[in-house]
């Protein structure tokens, strides 16, 4: 009889799990290492749906009348469409993390602003369906809070004032906007990302944005310079009245050590963790941080070196293909003794000088100048997509010999100066000018390789390019936008990207517009659908339309993530900077009060797309 019930048990348990793998199968669910948080990239042509994770539901927050300047009203019935809640796709891969952006947005004929610009960053965050949200349960890797004093009292509301500078970052399922050194964030929580000493959502109920949304706290006298977004986390470069140099500040989940402080314990997600009780990133003496860049689950700052004037990297945070550079797969940064000068520079070559830096899902890349001054692009971590462009899939900085010298310099082409970089999830993006003399002198390029699921690449196919032979240099096309177009900003996402471009030849109103190709489950790219773009001929250059952004608005800057997209806007008359966002929408990244996609049906986009909310 036991037999027989043993024999029964080990039946169920056989047909238990056949249908959970087919369960996976079917809904081509991505693997994730719950040891280092690694997810593994679909097979070439699978597009991504990765598991829905349960949040935790905020607590309703009462409807509060708040004023709204002119350009950004609250939105309502009237302006806002409210398109059926779709399903809510599951928690993206590790976010994006972008590269330094053009300076934040000025206004017309506005007093000068902080030239310094705040930058986007990367990924998946935990997040619910909007048709049905689940019970509370805990956050993931939750560990005790430190409350070394207790969290300073919200600004009190007050009239909003005009905004001089404008940037926005968008990270998993969060968005954090930039504006005149202060910071505010809305959308997912669970982990304290944005940065309020709770996890409750911003967004997705009406009411809980413009003056009600505090700023994030990163103490007394606090002025935030640049700003980057991860997966599930912020960091950002600030100037305090306690430091006479740019600190570097991060919050939200810190599963791997990402935000730098020696343990692996969140901040943001408890009262006492934000403000003066946030502790900077310990970089180490004689290092002046310049720049921060959030990736998946790692993080990486440029800093001015005091001994040789010279600028360099360090990286920390999760180091699973390489990504932090330092020829090992060693976690940095999750436990004590670990930062400082005890975590080494990046070796990146004898006589280099590094001049900008793009963090990625799970790789780097910097642009750096050797002795004569010529500039060069090097990447390292994971190349299982191409991404850090050798052609091949071998990892870089992950062992032994494969850093420093011996890290060659990617080839983009015979002519052409690297001036800019752009990571996402799996693909990396430069602008290129002719070099000096070139006989083909022109207006800048931009050249991306990695993974072109969806069209992301943009060349008219779902080929992957930087991981094979023959694909790099002169073989690797540019991106094709249309004719007369000159591309200003671009970002990247974890399968679709989005570019703000000049067209001189148009009318003033119309002299800035915005296109973005690559995946589009969720309306990311802006176009009223769910069609993708870039994966076949005849869907790019002057067959890509422009996202309809509305009348008398000119796109400044562009940010993209998992399933979503935002752009600063700015007016044609002198007025505050507003801030437009579209896509997918699950846990009120958008900014709308709600948690309905937009851009995905005809008539969401353009005049019906009211600014969000956000007011300082």
């Amino acid at each position: 009889m036991r037999s027989c019930s043993l024999l029964l048990l080990l039946g169920a348990l056989l047909l238990s799990s056949a249908l959970l793998e087919a369960a996976a199968q079917k809904d081509n669910l991505i693997k994730v290492d719950v040891k280092t948080g690694r997810r593994s990239p679909p097979p070439r042509g699978v597009r991504r749906s990765p598991p829905r994770a349960v949040r935790t539901p905020p607590a309703a927050s009462p409807p509060v009348a708040s004023p709204s300047p002119s350009p950004s009203p609250s939105p309502s019935p009237s302006l806002s469409p409210s398109p059926a809640a779709k399903p809510s796709p599951a928690p993206s891969p590790a976010a994006k993390s972008p590269s330094p952006a053009p300076a934040p947005v000025p206004v017309p004929s506005s007093p000068a602003a902080n030239t310094t610009s705040p930058r986007p960053s990367p990924s998946p965050s935990p997040s619910p369906s909007p048709a049905a949200k689940p019970s509370p349960s805990p956050s993931p890797a939750a560990a005790p809070s430190p409350s070394p004093a207790p969290r300073p009292s919200p600004r009190p509301t007050t009239a909003p004032r005009a905004i001089r500078a404008m940037s926005v970052s968008t990270g998993g399922r969060f968005t954090c906007v930039w504006a005149d050194g202060e910071v505010k964030c809305f959308g997912q929580n669970d982990y304290g990302q944005l940065g309020l000493g709770d996890t409750e959502f911003r967004g997705n109920q009406p009411g809980q944005l413009g003056q009600v949304l505090p700023v994030v706290d990163l103490g007394a006298g606090a002025n935030v310079t640049q700003l980057s977004t991860g997966t599930s986390y912020s960091c950002a470069l600030v100037k305090t009245s306690n430091s006479t140099t740019p600190v570097i500040k991060c919050w939200g989940g810190n599963s791997g050590g990402q935000l730098g402080l020696g343990d692996a314990v969140n901040r943001g997600d408890a009262p006492g963790t934000m403000g003066d009780a946030l502790p900077a990133v310990d970089l180490g003496t004689g290092l002046t941080p310049l720049y921060v860049g959030a990736g998946g689950l790692h993080t990486c700052a440029l800093l001015r070196q005091a001994a040789t004037g010279l600028n360099v990297v360090k990286c920390w945070g999760v180091n699973y293909a390489g990504q932090l550079g330092l020829e090992d797969m060693d976690t940095r940064g999750d436990q004590p003794g670990q930062m400082g000068d005890n975590l080494p520079v990046v070796n990146l070559g004898s006589g280099l000088n590094v001049t900008q830096l793009s963090v990625g899902g799970e790789h780097s890349c910097a642009i750096v100048t050797d002795s004569a001054g010529k500039a060069h692009v090097k990447c390292w971590g994971s190349a299982e997509m191409g991404q850090v462009g050798y052609g091949d899939t071998t990892y870089r900085g992950d062992v032994n010999g494969t850093m420093g010298d011996n890290l060659p310099y990617v080839d983009l082409g015979t002519g052409l100066t690297p001036t800019r970089l752009v990571t996402g999830q799996y693909a990396t993006c430069a602008f290129l000018e002719p070099a000096s003399g070139a006989a083909a002198a022109g207006p800048p390029v931009v050249k991306c390789w990695g993974s072109a699921d969806g069209g992301q690449l943009g060349t008219g196919d779902e080929e992957r390019r930087g991981d094979g032979p023959d694909e790099m240099g002169d073989n690797l096309p540019a991106l094709d936008l249309g004719s007369g177009l000159v591309p200003l900003d671009l970002a990247l996402g974890l399968g679709h990207g989005c570019a703000v471009l000049a067209n001189t030849s148009a009318p003033a109103a119309s002299q800035r517009l915005v296109k973005c190709w690559g995946l589009n489950d969720y309306g990311e790219l802006g176009l009223g659908d769910e069609v993708s773009r870039g994966s076949a001929p005849g869907q790019m250059g002057d067959d890509l339309p422009p996202v309809d952004l509305g009348a008398g608005l000119a796109a400044a800057a562009v940010s993209t993530n998992s399933y979503y997209s935002c752009a600063v806007l700015r007016p044609a008359a002198p007025a505050s900077p507003v801030l437009k966002c579209w896509g997918e929408n699950a846990a009120g990244q958008l900014g709308y009060g709600d948690e309905n996609a937009r851009g995905d049906e005809p008539g969401e986009m353009g005049a019906a797309l009211p600014p969000v909310p956000i007011t300082f």
